[in-house]
């Protein structure tokens, strides 16, 4: 018995347009060729892998591996904190701080802290962006899900303080002068 294919043609046809998701194991399941192992592998190196197994069902198959889902978390002295889908495959840490409007006065800039999970386990990293060693460190090409947090300078505390201060000033200087003056009329009688 014989069937027609009437889908679709192209990249519809296999799924590129969905993608196939890498699951929790690091693994992913394609048709034909079964799983293939994604986790610590770079894009061309599971390109590679999917070509070489998949050569035999299909000789001239172009494959296209991508990240469909990469974003990164902003927080902290940024000046648009938020989460950010990248479109495309590689994204550095002074570009992720670009698109989040840069730092703001008060970030602190020698000590940004890149939080990554590898294997289910939380990697704690702090990144100088103000020393050249930052292009040669394992956390400046980001990878998808990385949170980027960006602590205050102290001198935003004492801003911070300093805020309060100017804010109550208007309130706190007439009631001590208040006080002052009932003391002083107190004493002189």
């Amino acid at each position: 018995r014989s069937s027609n294919f009437t889908g679709e043609v192209g990249e519809k046809a296999l799924g590129v347009v969905d993608g196939y998701r890498v699951d929790e194991n690091g693994f992913i399941y394609l048709p034909y060729i079964g799983q293939v192992a994604a986790a610590g592998k770079t894009i061309m190196a599971i390109r590679e892998d999917i070509n070489t197994r998949l050569v035999q069902y299909l000789p001239k198959a172009n494959v296209q591996v991508r990240f469909v889902n990469f974003k990164v978390t902003l927080m902290g002295e940024v000046n648009r904190p938020n989460t950010y889908v990248i479109p495309n495959e590689r994204l550095n840490i002074i570009e992720a701080i670009g698109m989040a409007g840069d730092f703001t006065p008060y970030a602190k800039r020698n000590s940004v802290l890149v939080i990554r999970e590898r294997n289910q386990i939380r990697e704690f990293h702090r990144v100088n962006i103000k020393d050249k060693s930052v292009f040669s460190s394992p956390y400046f090409y980001l990878s998808p899900n990385d949170i980027i947090i960006v602590d205050p300078l102290k001198a935003k505390q004492y801003a911070t303080t300093g805020d309060f201060f100017q804010r109550y000033s208007g309130i706190f200087f007439p009631v001590v002068s208040l006080v002052t003056f009932l003391l002083g009329a107190s004493l002189n009688k």
